[in-house]
């Protein structure tokens, strides 16, 4: 196994340890808190894509929704909202950014392997 499938098998590791305490916790007033919900949610985003949140916000202006990957993670947030939806696949199996990312900003797609 070489140092980078280490890693992202490490980030990958950590990624379903957090996300599972995070999703097995009971919901605490500040989780009700849309501004906090939202962070939390950006920081699980930014963790499933290895990336900082200046890659998709303008660090001058976080609100701001000029810069293209933003635009491209509202989209991306819109599909995988749907797809956990009752119209998609009802969150059977739940989908989010790690799904296709695996800790990479840019999905790789890879080919099936045949099976022997």
């Amino acid at each position: 196994m070489t140092q980078a499938d280490r890693k992202r098998w490490l980030f990958g590791l950590a990624t379903c340890v957090f996300l599972f305490f995070t999703t097995s916790i009971a919901a605490s007033p500040t989780q009700t808190d849309p501004d906090i919900v939202m962070r939390e949610s950006m920081v699980i985003m930014a963790r499933q894509l290895g990336v900082t949140c200046t890659h998709c916000h303008d660090p001058k202006n976080f609100k701001s929704a000029t810069m293209k990957t933003h635009q491209k993670a509202k989209e991306h947030m819109r599909v995988t909202a749907w797809l956990n939806s009752q119209n998609g696949l009802a969150g059977k199996p739940h989908i989010d950014c790690y799904t296709c990312h695996r800790g990479e900003p840019s999905p790789k797609p890879e080919k099936p392997t045949p099976k022997k």
